[in-house]
């Protein structure tokens, strides 16, 4: 599938409207559709529209269709990355870390590569761990972290047996968000 930049595009609908304008000139004028065909070819060359294309629009201006332009068509949306399901995303996210992708997009109806989508290019969040954290901690972010998690890890040593051969020293200080492993080996 070809790639066009917007100006190409633009170009693209410039030449669509300008070739049904003059279908549509042609069958006010009551020239044949072969002759309109040959006339396009002459004019536009490799760019005309195709036989089928001309005689379709043809036709439509000659059953009285008056606009150049597309139909409205129906279909999804061209996408769901909208304000307010940015701000639904960013507030479940925030009261709940571990939340799934996956019950977000069921919460709000969204499908699932939208709310990836929002969380990693718009809200900046990565999942680590089963929990989605800021790629990168700003100032305020890493503020924020040590004050929240400083409060609630509490003080004292907690020691645990990872294996039968490591033993794993984890010394957790009030107010800090950082926390230091010794690792023994025996």
């Amino acid at each position: 599938m070809p790639i066009f930049s917007v100006a190409s595009r633009n170009a693209l609908q410039r030449l669509k409207f300008e070739q049904r304008e003059k279908i549509k000139f042609c069958v006010k004028t009551k020239i044949s559709v072969k002759k309109t065909f040959q006339m396009l070819q002459e004019v536009y060359g490799s760019k005309a529209m195709s036989r089928s294309r001309c005689k379709d629009w043809y036709l439509r201006f000659k059953n009285g269709r008056t606009s150049v332009d597309d139909e409205i068509r129906s279909g999804r949306p061209s996408t769901s990355t909208t304000p307010k399901h940015i701000r639904e995303i960013d507030q479940l996210v925030r009261q709940d870390f571990r939340i799934s992708l996956r019950e977000i997009s069921a919460i709000l109806n969204v499908s699932f590569g939208t709310v990836q989508a929002i969380l990693t290019s718009t809200l900046n969040l990565h999942q680590v761990a089963n929990k989605l954290v800021p790629r990168l901690l700003t100032p305020e972010l890493k503020q924020y972290q040590l004050s929240e998690r400083g409060s609630s890890a509490g003080c004292g040593v907690l020691l645990c047996k990872a294996t039968a051969l490591q033993l794993m020293v984890a010394r957790f200080e009030l107010n800090t968000y950082f926390c230091i492993f010794v690792s023994y080996f025996l």
